[in-house]
């Protein structure tokens, strides 16, 4: 018996020096500086993140006064789980009832799909309502679309704009936390008294309140800079777009600027 037990302790440890001696892989999540000694094995999935950016831009954006403007033109940079649609703008001519829903009549032929986000500006006053906001397409006509409004007059006419917008494709994710920041230089066409404009981030059809600020642009040609950030909430296929809202008509001009999106 004596041996036996002998002969077990000798095997234990044994095999207790080759563990000590063989390869072995650990697991980590790191969030700081980590020293090892010995192989490493480290998984992990990256975070989705965007950024686009006005490239030396030239072509300006007609406000209509107090109404809120999609911005346009900027261009795609680095993007990880975003999807980037450059977006466009036109014209409206007329408005008519589509069963509960409008269908605005463009001034051309568009590339909005149904379920885009769109900021709508009416120019005319044929009644008692504007169609002025942010609202999703709903129907799809080549040169028409329709939006949901519920109180609305017929034949009126407008401008439109399919922001520059970026949609979070990656899977999975529910009200993930992301950080915004955004930045521009801008400035408006002629001789302007002092045009009080305001900027900011749409996420679908809400305006992220703690995403905005506001400047006052009041010398013709010169470039004014700022910008803003703060934490908003997406969804996998959330859209999220900048708008301007000027209380002036004087043509803005986006030269430079950057709008970033990381998860945190």
């Amino acid at each position: 018996m004596k041996k036996l037990i002998l002969l077990f302790m000798l095997i234990t440890s044994l095999m207790f020096a080759q563990n000590q001696t063989s390869n072995t892989k650990y697991n980590f999540n790191v969030t700081n500086d980590l020293i090892v000694g010995g192989d490493l094995s480290v998984s992990g999935s990256s975070t989705a993140h965007a950024d686009i950016y006005f490239n030396s831009n030239g072509t300006a954006q007609t406000p209509v006064a107090n109404d809120t403007i999609g911005v346009t033109l900027f261009t795609e940079g680095d993007l990880s789980g975003f999807t980037f649609d450059a977006g466009e703008s036109g014209t409206f001519t007329g408005t008519a009832d589509n069963g509960g829903d409008i269908t605005i009549t463009c001034g051309g032929a568009h590339t909005v799909d149904v379920g885009d986000w769109i900021v709508i500006s009416q120019a005319s006053s044929n009644g008692s309502y504007d169609i002025d906001g942010v609202f999703q397409v709903t129907a799809d006509g080549g040169t028409t679309f329709d939006i949901t409004f519920a109180d609305w007059d017929a034949s009126e006419t407008g401008v439109w704009q399919s922001p520059s917008q970026l949609t979070l494709s990656q899977v999975g994710l529910s009200n993930a936390t992301f950080r915004v920041d955004w930045n521009i230089s801008a400035s408006v066409a002629g001789t302007p008294a002092g045009d009080q404009v305001i900027w900011g981030c749409y996420v679908n059809g809400m305006y992220q309140v703690n995403t905005m600020q506001q400047r006052t642009l009041s010398t013709g040609s010169v470039y004014g800079s700022f910008g803003n950030g703060g934490f908003v909430t997406l969804t996998t296929g959330d859209e999220i777009f900048m708008f301007f809202l000027s209380d002036d008509v004087n043509a803005l001009t986006h030269k430079l600027g950057t709008l970033r999106v990381e998860q945190l």
